[in-house]
């Protein structure tokens, strides 16, 4: 990867020792002091991780949560509590028979500690936000009219496509999941392929929800990368944020993640699988903590939180956890898209060919962790083009399913 303020490491060295030299430049941003790090690139960098991919390293303090006077005026014990997560940790893989838990490699790259990442610029440029608004309008559109809840997907928009599973009715503490990540191909720009977990709560008539994957989306990172993102909406997808968006103003009711660890950047290029052959994913924890915000953890390893101040003390407990796909077909040339969901292929294929979600499970009103394939419902709104297989748990998967499929088809999916 090449980038701005990423430290990496020759596979097998020492700890601590770089290959790469950093120099950082002072400036201010709103008073306080923000590290922009520019890299001296090494005569050795491994090919894997040469993308283009830009990163900017920012100071713990410079975030732009940290300039909301909401989160800055907390208890100083959660400030340490924040600042402890930029500490570098291992990460920590496990690999199955026939799963490589690990679409990522957080030894690879890192900013350096006390300093928090964001993804600054792809090969193909600046990340395009405010295609972002435009991918939940049609969200907010509908929730304006309907405010019905569970969330009943097939009505979102008629663009929309999902295969997913649910668990409905429920008091959620949260959720977790091991998403596959395949490269699938989407047809044009303006159309995306997604593999998340969504968590639900509702309040007032607004839905609130917390979501994490990872996506194709080339309207907004310019490229057909398979990239990880985070997002969260308090009103319904009329207010949102997808990652920390730099680019946004900090407003009075601005929604904010507060970034903990220095690694993973909102948008990282994933690892994808391969059909028949070597399997990649990652491991998606969303659930609440001792302060009442929602941590998002990838593979173990806390990444930040969502702070309560979003939903002012609303979104304690969820009522809904969704795991699947989602695709956007926008018909252009009068047929349904070609653009895949997970591998391209139906979940009947199984597992390393079909893509998958194991070891999903619920967190309680106890935080004890449980397996919810008793509560699962499977959801798909165009079966003969995407659809979801629900399979008996077992010790290695966990509960699990596979998803996913190729779209156009002129008999099957027209």
């Amino acid at each position: 990867m090449r980038g701005r303020g990423v430290e990496k490491k020759r596979k097998g060295s020492e700890e601590g020792r770089w290959t790469q030299a950093l120099k950082s430049k002072y400036s201010e941003v709103d008073g306080r002091p923000y590290f922009h790090f520019a890299v001296h690139s090494a005569k050795l960098e491994p090919p894997n991780l040469d993308n283009g991919d830009m990163i900017d390293c920012v100071d713990f303090y410079s975030q732009p949560a940290m300039r909301d006077r909401r989160i800055r005026r907390n208890p100083q014990s959660r400030a340490n509590f924040m600042l402890q997560g930029t500490i570098a940790a291992k990460n920590k893989t496990r690999e199955l028979a026939s799963d490589r838990s690990g679409g990522i490699d957080l030894e690879e790259e890192r900013c350096p500690p006390g300093t928090v990442p964001f993804l600054k610029a792809t090969k193909a440029g600046p990340l395009n936000f405010s295609a972002i608004d435009d991918l939940v309008r049609s969200r907010a559109k509908f929730f304006s009219g309907s405010r019905t809840v569970p969330l009943d997907l097939k009505d979102l928009a008629k663009e929309r496509e999902y295969a997913v599973v649910k668990a409905t009715n429920g008091k959620y503490n949260g959720a977790e999941g091991t998403l596959n990540v395949w490269a699938p191909v989407v047809e044009i720009r303006s159309e995306i392929s997604v593999m998340q977990i969504w968590v639900v709560g509702v309040s007032g008539g607004n839905v609130m929800t917390l979501e994490a994957g990872w996506m194709v989306n080339p309207i907004v990172f310019g490229d057909f990368a398979s990239r990880f993102f985070f997002f969260t909406t308090n009103s319904s997808y009329k207010t949102t944020l997808y990652g920390e968006n730099k680019k946004r103003p900090v407003e009075k009711n601005n929604l904010q993640f507060v970034r903990q660890s220095n690694y993973m950047p909102f948008g990282k290029a994933l690892t994808t699988s391969n059909y028949g052959g070597r399997q990649h994913a990652i491991k998606i924890s969303i659930k609440t903590n001792e302060h009442e915000d929602w941590d998002l953890s990838i593979d173990g390893n806390l990444i930040g939180f969502w702070p309560k101040e979003n939903y002012d003390g609303r979104f304690s407990l969820a009522i809904q956890v969704d795991w699947g796909g989602e695709i956007v077909n926008k018909r252009s040339t009068g047929k349904h898209t070609i653009t895949q969901m997970g591998s391209g292929h139906f979940p009947q294929e199984g597992i390393g060919k079909a893509a998958y979600i194991s070891n999903m499970a619920l967190f309680d009103e106890n935080m004890e962790v449980y397996n919810p394939t008793d509560k699962l419902q499977k959801f798909s709104t165009v079966p003969n083009c995407y659809d979801v297989i629900i399979w008996p748990p077992d010790n290695e998967r966990g509960c699990y399913v596979t998803l996913g499929g190729p779209g156009y088809d002129k008999d099957r999916c027209p």
